[in-house]
């Protein structure tokens, strides 16, 4: 089966461009040649976090890397609108069925990554709803600080995104405050 002219001269153009602009650019400078690579992909993004998982809180961490320089970066979460920012702030999340898309732009080639999660205040056994269960588990860690063997970092839910490092009555009245909600 034989492939007609315009076929073939399509397939082979962008090859012979990259052919073409890696040998001026190496014939120039070395450095030069990393970057017109670089300028041709556009960036990967990593989303460290928030992961796809339940979380307990709905203020979360936004921590992200990218394999080349950036020049700005944006966010769109659900259907809200665009959001710039810069990496490792923290974020307002809704309460269930969460989709999170974060852009970056390096030379005019956009990258994006995405992540869905689920986002309930006082679900730290992560099973969607807030019930008995969650009450208990945190009940059995009241009064514990980090370090100690008793204490669940997840039951650390006031002050959000990080609490405060001593399981006490606010993180309680948060998780029964949210009591007989569900994902």
């Amino acid at each position: 089966m034989e492939i007609d002219r315009k076929k073939r001269v399509a397939l082979m153009l962008p090859i012979i461009i990259f052919l073409l602009l890696v040998s001026v650019s190496y014939a120039l400078d070395l450095p030069a040649y990393v970057k017109v690579l670089q300028a041709i992909k556009p960036p990967v993004i990593t989303i460290h976090s928030p992961e796809p998982k339940n979380y307990s809180m709905e203020k979360l961490w936004l921590k992200v890397t990218v394999n080349q320089p950036v020049d700005n970066w944006w966010y769109k979460l659900n259907s809200g609108t665009n959001k710039s920012f810069t990496p490792n702030i923290t974020i307002d999340v809704a309460r269930c069925g969460n989709n999170l898309t974060v852009y970056a732009n390096s030379s005019g080639n956009v990258g994006f990554s995405s992540v869905k999660f689920n986002a309930l205040r006082g679900d730290v056994d992560g099973d969607k709803d807030v019930d008995i269960f969650d009450i208990i588990k945190c009940a059995s860690a009241f009064g514990s600080k980090k370090g100690n063997p008793r204490f669940k970092p997840v039951c650390d839910i006031v002050p959000s995104p990080d609490g405060d490092g001593v399981i006490n009555i606010f993180d309680i009245t948060a998780i029964t405050g949210n009591y007989g909600r569900k994902c």
